[in-house]
Parts: C-alpha cells; sequence; structure tokens
C-alpha cells in the first residue's frame, strides 16, 4: 500500500535526520546494503538448519552405542532446528522483524 503524502513526508523527514545524527548507521540504509544483508541472515540461517539435521541424525546413530552423546546431540541438533526455522519464517515474513519490536 502506498505512503500517503503526509507519511511520506514525514519518514523523510525523519530518514534525514538519521542520516545527518549519524553517517555509519545513514549508509546502511540503501538497499543494496539492506539486500547483502538480508542475504547474509538468509545463508547463516539455513546453514543453521542443515547443521541442526545433522546433529539430530548423527544422535539418532549414536544413541545405540554412546547413549549420552546421543541424545544430546538429538536434543542440540533438535533446538537449533527449530531456532533456525523461526529465523527463516522471521525473514520471510513481509513486514520483517526488529529485536526490540514485540
Amino acid at each position: 500500500m502506498p505512503l500517503s503524502r503526509e507519511e511520506q513526508r514525514v519518514l523523510d523527514s525523519i530518514e534525514d535526520g538519521l542520516r545527518v545524527d549519524d553517517p555509519v548507521f545513514a549508509a546502511k540504509l540503501t538497499c543494496t546494503a539492506t539486500r547483502r544483508h538480508h542475504r547474509r541472515q538468509t545463508v547463516l540461517a539455513h546453514g543453521c538448519l542443515w547443521v541442526g539435521m545433522f546433529m539430530t541424525l548423527t544422535g539418532f546413530g549414536l544413541v545405540h552405542d554412546v547413549h549420552g552423546a546421543g541424545v544430546l546431540l538429538i536434543l542440540y541438533g533438535f533446538g537449533l532446528l527449530v531456532m533456525a526455522t523461526v529465523a527463516v519464517v522471521r525473514l520471510r515474513s513481509p513486514v520483517g522483524w526488529s529485536p526490540g519490536r514485540r
């Protein structure tokens, strides 16, 4: 949904204020930097999915021989899978996510 003129004016004034106050942060407002950051976060989340799957499957293989290590690998792998899945869902959200917003 496009912004109204008033909303766009307010957004532009906020952006101009940020550019004046913090030039380092202003450099991060470009589309290229945002895309690069989003791509990096996506690669990291999908890498964690693969590591979590590998840990879980290795744990299932070890659980009969080394019971404690197998159970720990299963638990840690499953926890990593859940956290990585949440990260992927947040990255694909059209609204986005910021750490301060609940």
